[in-house]
């Protein structure tokens, strides 16, 4: 019995090794089939040419080809792309590219920007392909391309020569240790292993290949702004301030102005306003200018039917310009929760902007973009102010001397004998209380229209240049901490009366003192 036993043991015992051995069989002939050789010392060149005389290459990957070309080499060798042709589905497989781009426009044109070829990402494919070079070799002759995904390769990447020759690369894959693909060239039986860093540069679709910025506005040289919504002007400023010669404000300087048409005509914007409005106070603060947005992915080029966008009526529109660029940016539905579908120009290729690029625009506090100066002129212009209403009349005569210069090289020099009330009065103080009257803001507009009644206070402005007729504003009880004011222009404004009483006390004390 002991010896039956003993036998079954020993069978059990031969069963289990013979298992294992089995097992440790099938796993090294495995390992032995995928893994390449260890020998990483020498690294192989592919293909060795140089980018700048490529004819042409074509990429294509996901179900995308792109084939492009350079337009154009500069003394350097360094080409600019163009595409020539894109077949092929969206990066997310929806929607379906035209098999050629044809008459399309590649490049930015006035506003007419479809999508401009990002040159930095194709000379950096182009410049990959042209210097090739394997890890290693994994075999001269491979017997069953199937096993490194070569037969029907994920990539391929078909470049010519200006010399002829030309190349076609399959691109297949992952490595066991998923840090290398396998990668092999037309009429070579060889297979090879590339990094995954060159090997993931090929896997672009048209999306990655395109330059989604927007033309670059600097917000303090703009030339004209206009935000519409739901097809309903916001605010619209059409063109530049260009300022009277009793303003003394510079048109090229850091305070530009624009003149609105919508919603409140005649008012004027500082850019650098506008500029906060676009970019955030802290930015222009720290001297930033520059408004630059980036679209993020295509969804349709050429899109036939924008009403699916929302794009026919488009909930947001933005133009503006400062000279040397133009952006006109239409806003249309939802892509997703932090995003828009969105069109630059009249193109109709349809890309999604994040939200958090023109968030500001859709709530704009009209106020906050104007000057809301009552009326400012420079003191070298005015000859006399005077001030009236009950109880106050105050004349003001600056009495200006011009003093001819030395030299050829310096400039006339002005200087004052003011009088208050026929009383000679100090020319710093008669300056200081004068500065306090013109940088007067209102805090709202006076939309019941032109105030009537009784005028409060008027001020009246007389120039050195008689050819300039005066100018006045009045101010008319609005309520007890407000007046309603009138400075002669289409609106009318509402202003804190504290502030204005104020500044006629100033001019009230030098004519007290005399």
């Amino acid at each position: 019995m002991s010896s039956i036993k003993g036998k079954l043991i020993f069978l059990i015992v031969c069963a289990v090794l013979l298992a294992g051995l089995l097992i440790a069989y099938v796993y090294a002939s495995k390992q032995a089939k995928q893994k390449p050789p260890e020998d990483t010392s020498t690294t192989v060149s592919m293909i060795a040419e140089k980018s700048a005389s490529i004819t042409s290459l074509t990429v294509s990957s996901e179900g995308s080809s792109i084939t492009f070309s350079p337009a154009s080499v500069d003394q350097n060798g360094t080409p600019t792309w163009e595409i020539d042709a894109a077949t092929g589905t969206s990066k997310d497989g929806s929607v379906t590219f035209p098999v050629d781009p044809g008459g399309m426009t590649w490049s930015l044109k006035g506003s007419q920007l479809t999508a401009a070829p990002d040159n930095n990402a194709l000379s950096t494919m182009a410049s990959s392909v042209s210097m090739l070079t394997a890890a290693q070799k994994v075999t001269d002759s491979a017997a069953d391309l199937s096993e490194y995904g070569l037969d029907k390769p994920a990539v391929t990447v078909d470049v010519q020569y200006q010399n002829g020759k030309g190349y076609k690369l399959g691109i297949g894959g992952k490595t066991p240790d998923k840090n290398s693909y396998y990668a092999s060239l037309q009429g070579d039986s060889s297979v090879y292993i590339i990094d995954s860093y060159t090997a993931e540069g090929f896997k672009s679709s048209l999306d990655g290949v395109l330059d989604k910025s927007l033309p670059g506005i600097n917000t303090l040289t703009l030339q004209h702004f206009s935000v519409t919504q739901g097809g309903k002007p916001v605010v619209s400023f059409p063109r530049q301030y260009a300022s009277p010669d009793q303003s003394g404000s510079s048109a090229d300087s850091m305070f530009n102005e624009l003149v609105m048409d919508q919603p409140y005509s005649g008012e004027k914007a500082y850019c650098s306003n506008i500029a906060a409005l676009l970019l955030g106070n802290d930015a222009v603060n720290n001297g930033q200018s520059q408004y630059n947005l980036s679209m993020d992915s295509l969804v349709e080029l050429g899109a036939a039917d924008l009403s699916k966008y929302g794009l026919d009526n488009p909930a947001l529109s933005v133009s503006m310009g400062d000279g040397a660029n133009q952006l006109n940016l239409s806003i249309g539905g939802k892509a997703s929760d932090t995003a828009h579908y969105c069109m630059e120009g009249g193109a109709g290729s349809v890309f999604t902007l994040p939200d958090s690029a023109v968030k500001a625009l859709y709530n704009i506090d009209v106020i906050s973009l104007l000057d809301r100066i009552l009326a400012i002129y420079n003191i070298n212009t005015v000859k006399s102010v005077n001030i009236t209403g009950p109880g106050v009349n105050y004349d003001i005569v600056m009495n200006k001397t011009v003093t001819s210069p030395a030299t050829d090289s310096a400039a006339e020099q002005d200087s004052y004998s003011p009088t208050v009330n026929g009383t000679p009065a100090d020319e710093q103080s008669v300056k200081n209380a004068y500065q306090k009257l013109v940088a007067l803001s209102y805090d709202n507009f006076d939309k019941d229209g032109k105030p009537a009644g009784t005028p409060r206070l008027t001020v009246t402005y007389n120039f050195e240049d008689a050819s300039v007729p005066p100018k006045t504003v009045t101010f008319y009880d609005y309520n007890a901490d407000f007046y309603a004011a009138d400075n002669g222009g289409t609106n009318y404004y509402i202003i804190n009366k504290q502030s204005v009483n104020t500044v006629v006390s100033a001019f009230g004390a030098l004519a007290n003192a005399q």
